[in-house]
Formats: C-alpha cells, structure tokens, sequence
C-alpha cells in the first residue's frame, strides 16, 4: 500500500516557519552586530532625545550577552523640555532580544548607580518618532537608581534610592533613604514615600520622614495649579518651625498639622510639650515684682492654638498658654515678617499671686472665671522690643494698694480722723501719675 504524502500547503507552511525563525535569527544577529556599534548608540541617543526633547550624550555601551553597561549618559533640556538636565553614572540594563520581531527594543533590569536630575515647567509635547528601518519603539519595565538627587523648583531630594515603574503619562517613584528640602520645613530625613509623575504634575502619598532637628512628620499633597500640601508632625523642635522668630521666646517640641496651598498659604494647628518663656515682659515684671528670677522662664503646662501663616505675617489664634500654677494666657497674636507684633490677650492669674500684690485684684485683675483671676492685655511693638499695656496699670494698683494699706494705719495712728481723711484724698488723686 502506498504511503499519503502531506498535502503541498502543508511543506510550504513549514518551509515559511523554518524561514521565518532563520529570518528572526539572524534578524536578531545583526541587531546584535548592530548594538556593539557606535551607530547603535547614536540611535539610542536620538530615541532618547526626540522622547524627552532633550540633547544626548551616551558614552560607548560595554556588552556581557544581552547586558550591556554604559558609563555615563548626559542629558540637557531647552526652556520647553521637562527635564532641565540629568547626568547618570553607572547604567546597566538587559536587552529582550525576542521582542525585536515586534519592532520593539525592549530594556529590562535597568539599574543607575548615581542619577542627577533637575526638573522643570512648562512640560513639552512628545515629538513624533520619526521612521526607521531598526525597530520603532523603546520600551522599559522600570529602573533602580541606588543614589539619586532630584531637583523641582524650590523642591529637593539629595541622596535618595528610587525605585521607577514607567506608567501612561509618567512615572512611579518609591523613595527610601535621603534628604528632602521643602519650603517651611526643616531638612527631613525619608524613610519612605511614593511620588506619581504625570506630565509636569507630581503627588505624594505614603511620605513619612525624621526631621534632622527630631520628631517626625507624614506628608502627602500635589503640585500644579492646584497644589497642596498637607503635613503632620509629632515632636518636632520650635526652632524648626517656619516662623524663625518664635524661637526667640518660646522652646519645646510641636506636635500638629497643617496644609499648604497653591499660593504658599499655611493653615493648622500646633500643641508645644515640655516648653517655657523667654523674655516676656509681662513674667519680667511679675519676678521684679516677687524677685523671683525662676518666674522669667516658666515651664509651660499647656501651649496651643491655631495658625495661620500668608505675606510674611502669621496669626495664631485659638491660644491657650498655662504655666501650672502661674499664668494663663488665651486670645489671639500677629507676628509680622521682621518680628513686629500685635496682640489682644487675656491674663489669667491665681489667688496666691494676687496676694503678693495689694489692690492689683480690684484694679486690675477684677474678672474672676475659671478658677483665674483675668485682665486685658495689649502686646505691640516687636519680640525683642515688646509694648503692653498691663504693667503700668499693675504698678499702678500695687502702689495705691500699698500706700492705701499702709499708708492708712500710719496716718490714723498720728492725725484726727478728719485729717487722716483728707490726705487719703490728696493720695488717691496723684496715684494715677505713679504708673506713667
């Protein structure tokens, strides 16, 4: 019996298969030619170029199989390219060799060892790829930059290890390690965060840091036209804190948080722990008064308010600042950019201090509340020169207090009642003199 030969369509399928697989082989054997060439890296360079609008610079790549290694890769940005400029040392990437039938060159394992960037706006459109007979695409599947410093207007990042997923429109970026410089805060260390790249716009989420001065702080937020900021902080020094100038009366650690808008407008609220006072003239007048040094710089029990910082001015309001068993101060305060400030407080103070200070309750703290004896409080002037307008009024109720108690018994004890009367008169009418 005779033996069925294939059908005809059946050796030509398999002949164009066998052909085709020795078209791709040495498809890709030449492409491989093509790669160790100086040509290869001139296309690279054009690729990367005409994606980012930049100029580029690529030194000759050093092949181990389907890896190759390029020394350094310089990129430089016109007005209208996102990318200002970036340097790049030590880049290693593996090639897909398969995906070159697709007409893809396809990079995996992309790794930096130091990568320099500088950022700008406005973003610029994608030119066209043009057409060549090498395949029309790059594709990469995400990088590894062990030292990397990123720069964004006024943003920084020194030091930092990234972790780069491309995505449509952009990249994702996993920071661990470095410094952040940011507008307002103190230089951060990252312990870890995610930035979302998508054209000039980014967004941070999962951010949390260590302040270099202590404390801790969360971030999240967003730049572009509708940028924002919002921050979290737990023990961080007063002298880390934007407004420099409150460094010069106040001290301890400030827990709160706040958000920053698209203008550079600051909003939150802060709580100080373990603080005291510095130079605040109305505690300066209380120790001359009980000679009292300790008086000067009492610990405070409890400091907290709201803020509000804009245009070099900042109001805190809401406040609510106790020394145990001292003092406690409510109301609302300006400081003004150059330390000028405007205050309108209430000073409470308890019954063992009003008894060192005879008529300072009737003329002065006559407002008994919550367990406090209060008076109004005017503050101008600036922190390191302040004006208030409680010490005259108290060295002026103290004085009458004293020569009205003491003063008193004296003259009874030396002249008839009716006279003893009429210079307790002539007293009174001349003590208001006593506080100008």
């Amino acid at each position: 019996m005779r033996r069925r030969q294939p059908p005809r369509c059946v050796w030509k399928g398999l002949f164009l298969s066998v052909a085709g697989l020795i078209a791709v082989a040495a498809s890709a054997g030449w492409f491989q030619l093509f790669a160790g060439s100086q040509a290869f890296v001139d296309f690279l360079s054009r690729r990367i170029g005409e994606a980012t609008g930049t100029m580029v610079r690529m030194q000759p790549l050093r092949w181990e199989g389907a890896s190759a290694r390029c020394p350094a890769i310089a990129l430089q940005g016109t007005d209208t390219a996102r990318i200002r400029s970036l340097d790049a040392a030590g880049v290693s990437a593996r090639w897909d060799w398969k995906a070159l039938g697709r007409g893809l060159w396809r990079i995996e394992a992309v790794s930096v060892d130091t990568l320099d960037v500088v950022l700008q706006t406005p973003p610029a459109s994608t030119p066209a790829v043009k057409s060549s007979a090498a395949p029309s695409r790059i594709e990469w599947t995400g990088m590894e930059v062990r030292r990397a410093n990123l720069a964004f207007e006024s943003h920084r990042l020194s030091q930092s290890r990234l972790d780069l997923v491309p995505v449509s429109g952009g990249f994702d970026v996993k920071a661990r390690g470095g410094i952040l410089h940011m507008p307002g805060l103190p230089p951060l260390e990252v312990l870890e965060g995610t930035v979302r790249q998508r054209g000039a716009d980014f967004e941070l989420s999962n951010a949390r840091f260590r302040s270099l001065q202590g404390g801790q702080l969360e971030a999240s937020g967003r730049t572009g036209r509708a940028s924002r900021l919002d921050v979290s902080w737990a023990g961080i020094p007063t002298e880390s804190l934007p407004v420099q100038e409150i460094d010069g009366w106040l001290d301890g650690n400030v827990s709160g948080s706040a958000t920053r808008s698209a203008d550079g407008h600051w909003q939150g609220r802060f709580e100080v722990a373990g603080g005291s006072l510095r130079r605040v003239a109305v505690l300066d007048q209380v120790a001359a008064f009980l000679d009292d040094p300790a008086l000067r710089n009492p610990r405070l029990k409890e400091f907290r308010g709201s803020f509000d910082v804009q245009n070099e001015r900042t109001l805190l309001t809401a406040l609510a600042l106790e020394s145990d068993g001292l003092v406690r101060i409510e109301g609302t305060l300006t400081i003004h950019r150059g330390g000028a400030i405007e205050g309108d407080l209430q000073v409470g103070v308890p019954d063992s201090l009003l008894r060192h200070f005879p008529g300072a309750r009737e003329e002065v703290f006559s407002t008994a509340w919550n367990g406090w004896n209060w008076a109004p409080l005017s503050l101008g002037g600036t922190l390191e020169n302040p004006t208030e307008n409680l010490s005259n009024r108290l060295a002026t109720a103290v004085a009458k207090g004293v020569i009205m108690k003491h003063g008193s018994r004296i003259l009874e004890q030396v002249a008839p009642p009716g006279a003893a009367d009429a210079v307790r008169g002539v007293l009174e009418s001349l003590l208001p003199s006593l506080g100008q």
